[in-house]
């Protein structure tokens, strides 16, 4: 009983994770692109500069995710997943109360610090992945992983609706309301974890933790003959979901004039594909080796978003779309469970930590790196992302297969 109501707490606890990641996706963009009596930016802002800002905005978050992921994973094999879980809660709830106050005051910078604290609280991502590798055995975890994504998908259903509903101002706060709703959540889990959770560790680690663990972990990633492969390829699929996944918003207004409402249902509609795939689609990919699985899904990841730029009809956008969440759950859930598999069984918070590291870097540099290039090629996306994953193919075809341990490929 008390491993179901663990399990139950992990998978809520990813659950508000993405919701606190997609409740700004559809805000965003009006946020920084608003020149009306209430902007956030001043009315002489450029395009240019607009779209920068963007950048910093949405990629704050992953960036608190890439530093805070190893700390809090190999601080959770020291010191226990429940007290670290507890902890990265409670900052997670003060973020949310100061992106509520930045619009209040009109200050960008905060909404920022705010996201980039959201990210760092994310970073129990790792401590949840853990835990739930702790709670099953290595027949289970591609299974239970993919529970974790659906929790992912089914976050990310509900945090661009509330981005798109609980910021009109029907509900009195305008754009406030899902900060303040989100900790008013994250408030509600931290006492389901006090109560339900229980410690998975039965015996500590002896490893060393630093502040800059996540920039030592990404060189570590690359000198871990058995996981490199993994790591890598995992890499460029984060890198190129999430090139499409924060500017398609920029893609779908040139092209189909979507307005914030048709964006956060367009976020919502991802989210629903990416649950409905991991509920149907990885009982049936369990049957087979996950190289194989991977070998796939790469490719035909990269095709999809390649065939996406040729769709001209906006009706017929939402039926093209729809196979990128759905092989996305499957690669996600896969690529989880190899590096559980991959991993030692008292070191697994901080393998996972690595990983989340790697997810979180990929994460973070397209933001920052494309932003102003978006604003002027509105197609980049589309593009930039089937290149990541034909990217992924090669490596996975040439060194994936060939480097893992033949009981796991």
């Amino acid at each position: 009983m008390r491993t179901k109501s663990s399990i139950f707490v992990i998978l809520l606890t990813v659950f508000i994770d993405a919701i606190g990641v997609g409740l700004v996706y559809p805000m965003s963009s009006p946020l920084i692109f608003d020149t009306g009596p209430h902007a956030l930016l001043p009315l002489n802002t450029t395009v240019a500069a607009r779209g920068a800002i963007l950048g910093f905005l949405m990629s704050s978050f992953t960036i608190g995710q890439f530093l805070s992921s190893p700390i809090m994973g190999t601080f959770s094999d020291l010191k226990g997943r429940k007290k670290v879980v507890s902890l990265t809660l409670c900052i997670s709830i003060i973020s949310y109360f100061l992106g509520a106050w930045s619009l209040s005051i009109y200050s960008v910078t905060l909404l920022i610090f705010s996201r980039f604290l959201s990210g760092f609280a994310a970073g129990n991502s790792a401590v949840m992945h853990a835990a739930m590798a702790d709670l099953s055995e290595s027949d289970q975890r591609a299974k239970r992983f993919g529970w974790m994504g659906a929790s992912v998908g089914i976050g990310f259903i509900m945090g661009p609706m509330m981005g798109a509903e609980l910021s009109t101002g029907n509900w009195g706060y305008g754009y406030q309301t899902p900060f303040l709703a989100s900790a008013i959540i994250g408030g509600l889990n931290l006492i389901l974890v006090h109560f339900l959770f229980s410690e998975t560790i039965v015996k500590s680690s002896s490893v060393k933790i630093n502040l800059w663990i996540g920039l030592s972990h990404l060189k570590k990633a690359v000198h871990m003959r058995h996981l490199r492969p993994v790591f890598s390829a995992m890499f460029m699929y984060f890198f190129g979901w999430e090139l499409f996944i924060v500017f398609v918003p920029v893609y779908t207004v040139d092209r189909f004039h979507f307005s914030p409402t048709d964006i956060g249902l367009f976020y919502s509609y991802v989210g629903g594909w990416f649950v409905l795939s991991n509920a149907l689609l990885m009982r049936f990919t369990a049957k087979f080796s996950a190289v194989n699985v991977l070998k796939v899904a790469f490719p035909l990841w990269g095709l999809s978003m390649f065939v996406l730029g040729f769709v001209n009809d906006p009706k017929l956008f939402w039926y093209a779309v729809a196979p990128l969440p759905g092989i996305g759950a499957i690669i996600y859930s896969t690529g989880s469970a190899l590096v559980s598999n991959l991993s030692e069984k008292h070191v697994q918070g901080e393998s996972m930590g690595i990983y989340q590291s790697v997810q979180a870097a990929a994460l973070a540099f397209p933001p920052l790196v494309v932003g102003s290039i978006v604003t002027v090629y509105p197609y980049f996306p589309i593009v930039g992302g089937s290149v990541c994953l034909f990217i992924a193919t090669i490596i996975w075809w040439t060194i994936g297969s060939k480097k893992l341990p033949a009981n796991i490929a």
